[in-house]
């Protein structure tokens, strides 16, 4: 009897915080929301400066990466112009030379 008494005054009890604890959470997850941008809202020049030297930094890493292509192109140029000289050198002396010899 008082077992029955007791989980009956428990549900009762249960049934009417149900409804206190939603609106408790509810009450805290807003006053969470208000916090959370008033510290984005004091923090937002850092965040800005943050993102704007990230940027720059994204530009130069670019522009790095551009010079280091160039280069690296250039070079290959230079390399295959270079052996495309030789070639040409070592295959004119020959026929220099024969000429000379006749």
């Amino acid at each position: 009897m008082y077992k029955d008494k007791l989980e009956e005054c428990t549900k009762k009890l249960v049934k009417e915080l149900n409804p206190n604890i939603l609106y408790s959470l509810e009450n805290h997850g807003e006053y969470l929301e208000e916090k959370l941008l008033e510290l984005f809202k004091d923090c937002q020049g850092k965040i800005s400066s943050q993102i704007a030297q990230t940027t720059e930094l994204n530009e130069a890493i670019a522009s790095a990466v551009t010079k280091q292509t160039t280069i690296t192109d250039s070079y290959e140029k230079l390399i295959t112009l270079k052996s495309l000289i030789k070639s040409i050198l070592e295959t004119q002396i020959p026929v220099e030379v024969e000429q000379f010899t006749r």
